[in-house]
């Protein structure tokens, strides 16, 4: 029996895996596979100290007991529990920066203050607006723009940023960022406001790879902000794609919380559950062509497809073709949903999907989930999360995404090439399952949309492409098309 509840573990059927762990546990309470299980199952759910007690049962000769160490370490943070979390990180090894962290953390506790709700429009003055929205916040006095992101945990700046802003940073490992291996650094930040609410001592991840990530239509450079979920946890929080604007009310509040869903979450919505692997990642249920999936949801893809959309999903290329999806996909690419996706009661058609080659998908302590959701399903939604019951509320808004009529390319290869705009520097243009894609040097490629035969947009820096012939119909350059100012590249 216990096999049944590893293998629910494993599709994300988290509920019908503890289910089968505590059968197991009242026949046999010695059964340590379960035990681990219940440790799982329980803190994934927010049972924290139900599973820090059956994490303590395990016998710690048990061959598999390293694989809760970190998870161990999260939950106690969570809890605020920064001496035993101390003693713990020693016993299994963690690095002495992580044990400095720790000690940070507890002499400068966190603090939350925000008396009634406060209401944050989204800011309409940045780079992203329609692919990652976000708010005017303030750090230690100075103001920026904070991305919001669920597949980050606190605040997340560049090193560059850190050093402005006179937070001392600790080196803790090396991790992901931006699509890139990256350093990763922590910190505390004095200072966050967000609208009406005061967040003291906030944790801050300092990464290498936001510094320089993002460029204006003008080629300014600036770095990313991010806020992650676990600052939108501190609130009971509506995020609101229809009026633009974030809805934040104080926790544990009975009278905040009557007003927040009675003002701010719209009738019709549906409640759904959702799990948390500690110390951020957000797990929830739907489906993918009529069958049952299970997501990842990280609103932090910031990408489009030839049609202009962005994709509602990003997915490993096995999994979209056992979905029913069909093509071949060497690198990455993008294409329609196989179906409908649906996330919890929200249904929505006509989703573009972002595909990686191969079977990789993203897997969180052995929960292997089937697709990441990302804001192109969401975008569409106004949602409400909800920390203290572990319920998320859906309700769709407006028409959803259209598949916009593709003009086709012809002799799509003609325009391969590179193309320069100056000594050292050019542009490059690719083709890839019949779509064009163009890459600046340093930069990602990002789709070509034909608007007629011979121009094209990119929605994502709102720019123009037309390509120049000579009489016998050959291509010979390029001119590009930027906030009033043109370009010219020769192809060579």
């Amino acid at each position: 029996m216990v096999d049944r509840g590893w293998g629910f573990w494993e599709i994300g059927r988290l509920s019908q895996a503890r289910i089968q762990a505590e059968q197991v546990l009242a026949q046999d309470p010695e059964n340590t596979e379960a035990r681990h299980l219940m440790v799982l199952t329980s803190f994934v759910e927010g049972a924290y100290h139900e599973g820090l007690r059956h994490y303590a049962l395990l016998d710690p000769d048990y061959d598999r007991i390293r694989e809760l160490d970190g998870l161990a370490i999260d939950v106690l943070k969570a809890l605020r529990q920064f001496d035993r979390a101390e003693t713990f990180a020693r016993q299994v090894g963690k690095s002495e920066n992580v044990i400095r962290m720790l000690r940070k953390q507890r002499d400068n506790p966190m603090k939350v203050t925000l008396d009634r709700t406060t209401v944050v429009p989204f800011s309409q003055d940045h780079m992203i607006p329609e692919w990652m929205p976000a708010i005017p916040i303030e750090i230690n006095g100075r103001d920026y723009l904070g991305h919001l992101d669920t597949g980050g945990n606190w605040i997340h700046m560049s090193p560059k940023m850190a050093s402005e802003l006179g937070i001392e940073t600790l080196f803790v490992g090396m991790g992901r960022g931006n699509n890139r291996e990256t350093t990763v650094e922590e910190g505390i930040v004095n200072t966050l406001k967000i609208g009406d609410a005061v967040l003291e001592n906030t944790p801050t991840v300092v990464i290498a790879a936001l510094q320089g990530a993002l460029r204006d239509g003008k080629g300014e450079i600036s770095d990313l902000v991010i806020l992650g979920n676990n600052i939108l946890e501190q609130f009971l929080t509506t995020w609101d794609n229809d009026k633009q604007r974030l809805v934040l009310s104080p926790r544990y509040d009975p009278g905040s919380r009557k007003e927040h869903f009675s003002k701010y979450v719209p009738q019709g919505a549906m409640p759904m559950r959702f799990y948390r692997v500690p110390d951020h990642y957000l797990i929830a249920h739907g489906a993918i062509a009529g069958r049952d999936a299970t997501f990842f949801v990280d609103t932090g893809l910031v990408t489009v497809d030839p049609n202009g959309r962005q994709p509602g999903l990003s997915i490993s290329s096995e999994r979209f073709k056992a979905f029913g999806g069909e093509g071949d996909f060497t690198e990455v690419g993008f294409a329609n949903a196989p179906g409908p996706i649906r996330l919890g009661p929200v249904e929505l058609e006509n989703q573009g999907l972002y595909i990686s080659p191969g079977s990789r998908g993203f897997s969180f302590s052995g929960v292997k989930t089937d697709a990441l959701l990302a804001h192109g399903f969401l975008k569409h939604c106004v949602w409400t999360i909800d920390f203290d019951t572990r319920t998320w509320y859906l309700h769709s808004v407006g028409k959803t995404a259209a598949v916009s009529a593709k003009v086709e390319v012809t002799d799509a290869d003609s325009y391969v090439g590179s193309y320069t705009v100056a000594p050292g520097m050019a542009l490059e243009v690719t083709v890839l399952n019949g779509d064009l894609y163009l890459q600046a040097p340093g930069q990602q490629k990002v789709p070509l949309v034909a608007d007629v035969e011979g121009t094209f947009s990119i929605p994502m820096v709102d720019a123009q492409i037309m390509f120049e012939r000579d009489a016998t119909g050959r291509i010979t350059g390029l001119v590009l098309k930027q906030v009033g100012k043109q370009t010219h590249a020769t192809k060579k």
